[in-house]
C-alpha cells in the first residue's frame, strides 16, 4: 500500500509542480496588473501613441489627418479607427490618461481566457483544457501586453470569438460529455456529431463581422478572416456569403464613417507614412526571443499544425497566425507579433493531447507543462542604467513591471514638460499627455522615414534653430548601445548645437531654449 501510494505521488508530482508553478505566476501577473494598470505614466512608447489618439477623438479631432512634411503637429496613426471609439468616451476616467485603455485591455485578456478555454474543451477535459489556458496567461508577454494601453490584446479577442463561433457553427453543442485518459482528454458520447447547428447561419454572420471588427482595431489580425474565408468557402457557397456579408458591413460602415468625417487621409498614414523598412535581423530576434522562453508552446503549435484537422477553424486560424508572422520582419516590431500565435498553440493544444495520449505519453505532458511554467518564472526588474553625474535619480526598467524608480523619473520628467511656456518635443510622447500638453510629433516614425530618405527633416531643424520649442527631452542610450533615441542624427545634433543641456534625469537629457535654460 505504502508502495502503492508513493507510486502514485510520483506520477502525480510533475501536477503538482505544475500546480505550485501556476500559484506563483499567478500572484506574480496579479502584482504586475495592481502595479501597471494605475501607474500614471507610460510604461512604453505605443502607450502614448494610442492614449493621443483616442484623446483626440474625444476631442473632436481627426483620427487620420492629412499631414505634410513641415507640419507641427507631425502625427501618424498605424491603427485602426474602432478601438479609439471604444476607449474615447472612457479617456477622462481616472487622474491618468492611461487608466481606462489598460482596464479595458485587460477586460480583453478575460475574454481571451473565455474563448480559449471554450475552444480547448472541445478537446480536452475541464482541468486539461484550464492547463492549456494558463500555457498563454501566465506568460509574462502577455501580462506585458495586457496592462498595457494597446490594441493588440482587444483585436486578439475578437479574433477568437469568430473562431469560436466558426466551431460553433459547424459543431452541434448539445452533446453528453464525459472524460477519458485519466481526466485529460474530452470524449463525446455514442451520439453521431451533428454537422449543422440550428443557428449555424447568425454564428457565421456574427463570425463575420467580429473577424471584421478585429481588423479594424488592428489590421494585421488577419487570421481569423482568412480562416473564415476557406472553411466559408469548403462549406458551400451560402456560407460563404453569410460570413462575407458579415465581414463586409463593418467595413462598409467603417468606410462610409472615414469619408464623411473627413478620414481619407487613412491611406497615406496606411501607406506611405508607414514605409519605414523591412528587417529581416529584427524577425529572426524576435523569433529566437520568444520561441527561447515559449519553447513547448511552438512544439506545439508546429506539431499541432503537422498533424492537426484542415477542416477545422482553428487548424486554419493557426496557420494563418503563423504565416502572419512574416510581418515581423519590420523596423521596429516587437514581441507582441506572437500574442496571436501563443494563443493559436493552446486552440491545437487538445488534438496535440490527443494523439500523444494515445500513446500513453500523459505524464511527458504534464512533465511538459511544468517544464514550460518555470520558463515563465519572471527575472525580478532592475534598474538598467547606473546614476551618473548630472542625473538626479537612476534610469528605471519598463520591460515589464514598472519600479519606483519608473515612477520618480515619470514625476520629474512631467513637472518639467508642465511647466513649459511652450510646445515640447520629446522622445517618449507619452509623459507629454501626462503633462496634459499636445504631442508635437511621434519620433519613432518620424526618425525612420527621415534615415529612410522619405522624409526630409528640414521644416524640422528649423524650428529648432528658431526656439519654437520650450524644452526637446532627447533619451540617451545604455552601456550596451539599446535604447537609444528615436529622433535621428540631425535632429539630435542640432538640438545640442542650439538649446542649452538643462537638466538629466534618468536616461534623458532636457534641452531648453536660451531663454528657459534655467
Amino acid at each position: 500500500m505504502i508502495y502503492r501510494k508513493e507510486k502514485n505521488l510520483i506520477n502525480r508530482l510533475p501536477e503538482l509542480v505544475s500546480a505550485a508553478l501556476l500559484v506563483y505566476l499567478a500572484i506574480c501577473m496579479i502584482r504586475h496588473f495592481l502595479i501597471t494598470v494605475p501607474f500614471p505614466y507610460p510604461v512604453e512608447y505605443g502607450e502614448g501613441v494610442i492614449a493621443n489618439w483616442s484623446l483626440r477623438l474625444s476631442q473632436g479631432l481627426l483620427l487620420y489627418p492629412a499631414i505634410s512634411p513641415g507640419d507641427i503637429p507631425w502625427l501618424h496613426n498605424p491603427y485602426g479607427p474602432l478601438w479609439f471609439h471604444v476607449v474615447a468616451p472612457f479617456v477622462g476616467f481616472g487622474k491618468s490618461v492611461f487608466l481606462a485603455p489598460r482596464l479595458l485591455s485587460v477586460i480583453g485578456f478575460l475574454f481571451c481566457l473565455f474563448f480559449l478555454y471554450r475552444l480547448s474543451r472541445r478537446d480536452l477535459a475541464p482541468a486539461a483544457a484550464l492547463g492549456a489556458c494558463a500555457l498563454f496567461a501566465a506568460s509574462p508577454l502577455v501580462w506585458r501586453f495586457t496592462a498595457m494601453a494597446r490594441v493588440d490584446i482587444p483585436a486578439l479577442a475578437a479574433s477568437l470569438a469568430a473562431v469560436w463561433l466558426m466551431e460553433m457553427a459547424i459543431h452541434n453543442t448539445g452533446r453528453t460529455r464525459k472524460s477519458a485518459s485519466g481526466g485529460l482528454l474530452q470524449t463525446i458520447s455514442s451520439e453521431s456529431e451533428s454537422n449543422k447547428h440550428p443557428l449555424d447561419s447568425w454564428f457565421w454572420f456574427l463570425a463575420g463581422l467580429l473577424a471584421a471588427v478585429a481588423i479594424l482595431i488592428k489590421p494585421l489580425f488577419i487570421a481569423a478572416l482568412l480562416a473564415g474565408v476557406v472553411i466559408g468557402f469548403r462549406k458551400g457557397r451560402r456560407t460563404f456569403a453569410i460570413f462575407a456579408i458579415g465581414v463586409i458591413i463593418p467595413l462598409l460602415i467603417a468606410g462610409i464613417w472615414l469619408i464623411a468625417s473627413g478620414n481619407t487621409a487613412i491611406i497615406y498614414h496606411y501607406g506611405e507614412m508607414n514605409g519605414i523598412g523591412s528587417s529581416l535581423r529584427t524577425l529572426l530576434r524576435l523569433a529566437l526571443t520568444v520561441c527561447g522562453r515559449h519553447p513547448f508552446i511552438f512544439a506545439i503549435l508546429l506539431f499541432g499544425l503537422w498533424t492537426g484537422n484542415r477542416h477545422s477553424p482553428r487548424w486554419w486560424f493557426a496557420l494563418f497566425t503563423v504565416i502572419s508572422l512574416v510581418t515581423s520582419a519590420k523596423v521596429g516590431a516587437d514581441v507582441h507579433y506572437y500574442l496571436a500565435p501563443i494563443a493559436a498553440a493552446v486552440l491545437l493544444a487538445g488534438p496535440t493531447a490527443r494523439r500523444f495520449a494515445g500513446h500513453k505519453r500523459i505524464q511527458t505532458i504534464s512533465w511538459c507543462l511544468a517544464a514550460q511554467l518555470a520558463l515563465y518564472l519572471p527575472i525580478a526588474a532592475q534598474p538598467v542604467f547606473t546614476a551618473t553625474y548630472g542625473q538626479e535619480v537612476p534610469a528605471g526598467q519598463t520591460i515589464l513591471t514598472p519600479v519606483e524608480a519608473d515612477r520618480e523619473i515619470g514625476r520629474l520628467l512631467v513637472e518639467e514638460i508642465g511647466a513649459a511656456k511652450g510646445p515640447v518635443l520629446t522622445d517618449d510622447i507619452g509623459y507629454v499627455l501626462s503633462a496634459k500638453k499636445q504631442i508635437q510629433l511621434q519620433p519613432f516614425q518620424y526618425g525612420w522615414l527621415v534615415r529612410r530618405g522619405r522624409l526630409d527633416p528640414s521644416p524640422l531643424l528649423q524650428k529648432i534653430r528658431e526656439g519654437y520649442f520650450s524644452l526637446i527631452i532627447i533619451r540617451v542610450p545604455r552601456p550596451d548601445g539599446t535604447g537609444a533615441s528615436d529622433f535621428p542624427k540631425e535632429v539630435i545634433e542640432t538640438v545640442e548645437k542650439s538649446c542649452k543641456l538643462a537638466r538629466e534625469i534618468g536616461p534623458y537629457r532636457i534641452y531648453a531654449r536660451g531663454a528657459e535654460a534655467n
